[in-house]
């Protein structure tokens, strides 16, 4: 029955789209290479979308921890830099971040 369905699947195939014939097997790597291609293709797309995702979660945590020590009193940026272990001039640019988005007010940080 299977071999039935294919044979009726496989001429409607040939009677709806050329088929393609190889002139001699030194098109196959032709073919080969193009499956190398799309998959190298593939996963630097893949890597690239991954980095921009990776960098916007973690900016989108550093946000939120600052934004939780600003909340539980700690407003030197020095301090924040410090218990986040990141570096100072990181910790003011998500400072003026906030402050911009008016989540925070930067009156209150020293």
């Amino acid at each position: 029955m299977g071999w039935l369905i294919g044979l009726c699947v496989g001429n409607s195939f040939v009677e709806h789209f050329e088929p393609v014939y190889l002139d001699d097997l030194s098109q196959l790597s032709h073919w080969r290479s193009m499956l190398y291609r799309f998959a190298r293709n593939g996963a630097i797309i893949g890597l690239a979308i991954g980095v921009v995702v990776i960098t916007t979660i973690n900016n989108k945590l550093l946000s939120q921890r600052v934004m939780s020590l600003y909340k539980k009193g700690r407003t030197d940026p020095k301090d924040i830099a410090h218990v986040l272990d990141e570096s100072e001039k990181q910790i003011q640019r998500v400072i003026n971040k906030l402050a911009k988005k008016g989540e925070i007010s930067m009156a209150e940080f020293k």
